[in-house]
């Protein structure tokens, strides 16, 4: 996947046709791991997920009207193969290995703080292009460092290193992340009807996540969470993101109860913002993205796949990245694979040489 991505970026496509050439790259790879997983003729573990990210898959097809939206569909195929692989073959995920490849990741991007071009209206993008995107990634980088790290003192370590990376890149909703690792370690350890307490109510509080930002925006005279001042006096980020919302929200709300249900087809949301802004912007609440695209009852099906992944384990790299991915909704980075795929490696992989308990 690196070498491809690299191939196409130095290939003058452009950004759309090289996503759909890399998630055809990967659909392929997937293609293979279910013949693999045929093949061999047995099941180590349930594979119930698997047939619930294939459903889901499926239910995506109908509303595809041509190649350029076939990108939620091939996220949903990479899911349903990455399944496919973790459940029946049992890769061993090897902590030494992944130890030194998350040091060296880091020391790269130690190394570029050095570099002008590494930064974007002061904040750190380093070679990724995107502070948000950026973050997300260190924020993953973490979790799985957690999982492999031989000590908690290296542990620690980490946490801080990570940190001062995720507040140079000053993306608010990261920051936040980092900041309330400590208390994911102890919800980790929470009872099943507990965790689905709280992280029902924090999905509730991500759907409602622009109002709330709004008034805490109306009350913050200091300025110590908006950014950008306006001319109308207000965050610029915070607004244009506002505005994208309101206008899918409210051509979801005009729509028939069919289209509420099913969807509008796939990317539809981008379509919507095309025509009334006339730029090709995502809507910054993939929340209501996959609701107007696909529908309620298809957004509903999605998370609770995702929480039926998640919900049981005690393990705080799986419930960490759980929560970043949720949250990244409001990056666009639903059908970013970092996340989910990290997910299903920690929670399928046998773990060989963890260095702890």
């Amino acid at each position: 996947m690196i070498l491809s991505s690299l191939c196409l970026h130095l290939s003058g496509l452009d950004v759309a046709q090289r996503f759909l050439l890399e998630f055809l790259y990967l659909a392929l790879i997937c293609c293979c791991a279910i013949l693999l997983w045929v093949a061999r003729r047995y099941v180590t573990r349930p594979v119930g997920q698997t047939f619930l990210f294939f459903g889901l898959t499926i239910c995506t097809l109908p509303l595809v009207a041509d190649s350029s939206q076939l990108r939620p569909t091939l996220f949903f195929l990479a899911m349903t193969g990455m399944c496919c692989y973790v459940s029946s073959m049992r890769p061993s995920l090897d902590a030494k290995i992944v130890r030194v490849l998350i040091w060296i990741y880091l020391i790269l991007i130690s190394a570029s703080l050095f570099f002008s071009v590494a930064y974007i209206n002061d904040r750190f993008v380093s070679f990724v292009g995107s502070p948000t995107v950026l973050s997300v990634v260190l924020l993953v980088v973490f979790a799985i460092y957690a999982a492999v790290a031989r000590s908690r003192t290296m542990i620690i370590v980490g946490y801080f290193a990570i940190g001062f990376l995720i507040f140079l890149t000053q993306t608010r909703l990261s920051i936040v992340l980092w900041l309330i690792t400590p208390g994911v370690v102890l919800f980790s350890g929470f009872s099943i009807r507990r965790k689905v307490i709280i992280y029902v109510t924090m999905l509730v509080g991500l759907i409602a996540g622009y109002p709330i930002f709004e008034y805490v925006g109306s009350v913050d005279q200091g300025g110590y969470v908006t950014r950008e001042v306006g001319a109308q006096g207000e965050d610029a980020s915070f607004g244009l993101r506002r505005a994208l919302t309101n206008q899918i929200f409210d051509e979801f709300q005009s729509s028939s109860m069919v289209s509420k249900v099913i969807g509008n087809g796939s990317e539809a949301a981008r379509d919507v913002i095309k025509l009334n802004f006339g730029t090709d912007l995502l809507p910054h609440n993939d929340y209501l993205r996959i609701a107007f695209d696909f529908g309620i009852l298809f957004l509903l099906m999605y998370i609770f796949c995702l929480f039926k992944l998640v919900v049981g384990s005690r393990d705080f790299s799986v419930n960490y990245i759980f929560i970043i991915y949720l949250v990244s909704f409001y990056h666009n980075m639903v059908y970013f694979l970092l996340c989910p795929l990290a997910l299903l490696s920690l929670l399928f992989c046998t773990r060989s040489d963890m260095g702890r308990n």
